[in-house]
C-alpha cells in the first residue's frame, strides 16, 4: 500500500517476483537472497503537498524497553548482498503535489547490484518515455540514503534520438529533488521541447 493521502494506490505493485537463493546455506537451514528480478512491476514516487516523500521509511517510535540483564553481545546485522536486481517490463511514475506535476516512464528495463545498502551501486538500462526510448546509465555512492532521506552523490548519463545529457551531482532525498550539473545536447531544441511537453512558441 502507499503512504496515507498518496496519490496511487499502491507505492509498488508487480506482476511476479523471482527470487534466487544461495544452495550451500540451505544446508544449514539458511536462506541467503542473491538475485531478485521483478516482472511488471508499477512504482509510484510520490512527494505529499508537505513536501514528505512516501519513499523515506519513516520509523514508528518504539515504547521504552523494559530493562534486561546483560547477556551476550547480539551479532552485527547484515546488510543484503544481491549479485542480480532487474526490472523487466515496468512502469515508474512521480508526482509532486507541491507543484502539481509529474512524470511517467514505461517499458522500463534495469539491471543492478548491490553489495551493501551503503556501497556504490551502478544501473543501466533503459525506459521509454513519450513514446520514445531513452538508454540511461547511473551510479548512487550510497543508494541507503534515499530510504533515509540523506543527500548522496549521484551520476547518470541519458541517451536518445532527441537528446544526450549528463549529470553530475547529488540526490537530495527527502525532498525528491536533484542538485548538480547537467549538461544535454541534441539535433534539434525545438523536437526536444515538444518531446518533453513544452513546446516552444510557434509549434
Amino acid at each position: 500500500s502507499n503512504v496515507a493521502g498518496g496519490r496511487a494506490p499502491a507505492f509498488i505493485t508487480m506482476a511476479e517476483l523471482d527470487i534466487g537463493v544461495e544452495l550451500r546455506p540451505l544446508l544449514d537451514r539458511r536462506v541467503e537472497v542473491r538475485s531478485l528480478v521483478m516482472q511488471r512491476p508499477s512504482i509510484a514516487l510520490e512527494v505529499d503537498a508537505e513536501g514528505a516523500p512516501n519513499w523515506v521509511l519513516a520509523p514508528k517510535p518504539d515504547a521504552a524497553p523494559a530493562p534486561q540483564a546483560p547477556g551476550p553481545a547480539a551479532p552485527p546485522s547484515r546488510s543484503p548482498s544481491l549479485r542480480e536486481i532487474r526490472i523487466i517490463g515496468g512502469e515508474a511514475s512521480f508526482f509532486d503535489a507541491r507543484k502539481g506535476i509529474g512524470w511517467v516512464v514505461g517499458d522500463v528495463n534495469l539491471t543492478t547490484a548491490i553489495t551493501h545498502i551503503d556501497e556504490p551501486m551502478h544501473v543501466e538500462g533503459a525506459v521509454r518515455y513519450n513514446d520514445r526510448e531513452v538508454n540511461l546509465t547511473a551510479d548512487i555512492v550510497r543508494p541507503g540514503a534515499a530510504s533515509r532521506g540523506e543527500v548522496t552523490p549521484l551520476q547518470f548519463t541519458l541517451q536518445s534520438e532527441l537528446v544526450e545529457a549528463t549529470f553530475d551531482g547529488r540526490t537530495i532525498a527527502a525532498s525528491g529533488e536533484l542538485a548538480g550539473q547537467l549538461r544535454a545536447s541534441g539535433p534539434s531544441l525545438r523536437e526536444f521541447a515538444a518531446w518533453h511537453g513544452s513546446p516552444l512558441p510557434g509549434d
